[in-house]
């Protein structure tokens, strides 16, 4: 025995049909808008494959150089780090961070992740006596 679906019914209203054929449209759109679609057939290339658009680039961050003072105030207060060669979690890189707004520090400007990638490779670079103390 077979069983039965959703009926269909079949769209007699004009406006119904418009309707719907917006709808598809614009779904089709959506699915399609990472892609350039040529519209007329008359082109040179003779390919049917759409052409990928370009993306337009974001907001860049701009990278901003660590100078001598940051560099010598992350060596002071990461001082017991430096001599365990072990980097700090993110609760004592704010801690720090907050001791250095308080006394008038430069590095609580910075975010605490780039903080974080300044001492692992000031300490790699110690490692491998790139760096002399």
């Amino acid at each position: 025995m077979l069983e039965e679906g959703p009926k269909v019914t079949p769209i007699e209203d004009r406006e119904e049909v418009q309707d719907v054929l917006k709808i598809l449209e614009n779904d089709r759109d959506e699915c399609h808008q990472e892609f350039d679609v040529p519209e007329d057939d008359s082109g040179g290339s003779g390919s049917d494959e759409p052409v990928r658009k370009k993306k337009k680039p974001g907001n860049m961050a701009t990278r901003q150089k660590w100078s001598s003072e940051e560099v010598d105030e992350l060596r002071e207060l990461f001082e017991e780090d430096f001599r365990t060669n072990t980097l700090p979690g993110q609760k004592r890189i704010e801690a720090k961070m907050k001791k250095s707004k308080e006394g008038s520090g430069v590095i609580y400007q910075r975010k605490r992740d780039n903080i974080k990638k300044k001492l692992s490779n000031m300490m790699i670079k110690r490692r491998r006596g790139l760096v002399q103390d």
